[in-house]
């Protein structure tokens, strides 16, 4: 999976707001299922991201990063069940913590042949060193199978922990070889 996320950001100080938009880090994933039996599989999926968003213009890292993480499916006639585990070396020039740890859950659900909807709702190590909870975020999405190998996706995400709200529009095109 190769990602490119185009942010658009608001920086709240005291006195000033700063908005900024423009394309994050690059990173590059790969998925390999190595347990496939009836209904269930495991896969692992290693990626690295690289330092290619402005870090001055707080858009990227400043650092090359790596991640690592293990997912269980279950598959069903209309449902897919999957549970990832993840790591997160947070290599970055920011302050934020190092290590970051992933835990979700997500159901697909087949609407069509085409059209499936996405439930997905996990927590993770939050990576303010600062800031003690622990981020809850919710997304529900809609992807659409252009062909067996080729789909588009959107959806949204909300976090459910801070004060502030933080939510993101997320859209994709996902190509499988």
């Amino acid at each position: 999976m190769l990602c490119y996320p185009f942010l658009f950001s608001t920086i709240t100080d005291d006195s000033s707001e700063t908005k900024i938009a423009g394309f994050s880090d690059l990173s590059l994933e790969l998925k390999y299922q190595f347990f496939k039996r009836d209904h269930l599989s495991f896969a692992v999926k290693p990626g690295i991201s690289f330092p290619t968003g402005s870090y001055s213009d707080g858009l990227g890292s400043g650092r090359l990063s790596e991640t690592m993480f293990f997912i269980t499916t279950a598959e069903f006639p209309s449902v897919i069940i999957n549970g990832n585990l993840g790591y997160l070396r947070n290599e970055n020039k920011c302050g934020d913590a190092l290590n970051i740890w992933h835990a979700s859950f997500d159901i697909d659900k087949k609407l069509s042949k085409e059209f499936h909807l996405v439930f997905n709702t996990g927590i993770e190590k939050n990576p303010d060193p600062a800031d003690k909870s622990i981020p809850v975020f919710g997304l529900i999405g809609l992807y659409y199978c252009l062909s067996d190998n080729c789909e588009f996706s959107l959806g949204y995400e909300h976090d459910f922990i801070k004060e502030e709200t933080h939510h993101s529009f997320i859209y994709g095109l996902t190509l499988r070889f």
